[in-house]
């Protein structure tokens, strides 16, 4: 049988309403409705529609448990590039500190070798 099982449901649930209710033959109700399927047919067809639905569920349930695990797996890269990012800003920042003291060192050395040079231009100056 390969409709899907909700049409089965559906159509056995219908025909189900007519049991007990048989119109005589040539009855002008219901031209267009076949006699009723018996119910043991019908119960079989529900047994094989639930089956094919606890299938579809158990997939389902399947897919599910994959997304969340993607999601879970994703959720945690994406924590690793925050702290990986966090990492690289503080290395940069550390990084800049020891650029500015460098520049301070530079500019103090600088500073110290000018009052050096104008002291030993004074000391040449004082002799001569």
């Amino acid at each position: 049988n390969t409709q899907p099982a909700e049409h089965v449901v559906k159509e056995c649930v219908s025909q189900a309403g007519n049991w007990g209710h048989r119109h005589p033959p040539g009855s002008p109700h219901l031209p267009h409705r076949q006699p009723p399927v018996k119910a043991a047919v019908c119960v079989q067809q529900l047994a094989q529609a639930l089956e094919k639905l606890q299938a579809k569920n158990s997939a389902l349930k399947s897919a599910n448990s994959q997304l969340a695990r993607q999601l879970k797996d994703s959720k945690a890269e994406h924590a690793a590039a925050e702290a990986a990012v966090v990492a690289r800003d503080m290395v940069l920042a550390s990084r800049q500190e020891e650029v500015a003291q460098l520049k301070a060192d530079a500019s103090s050395a600088a500073a110290r070798a000018q009052v050096a040079e104008q002291r030993s231009a004074q000391l040449e100056s004082g002799r001569s």
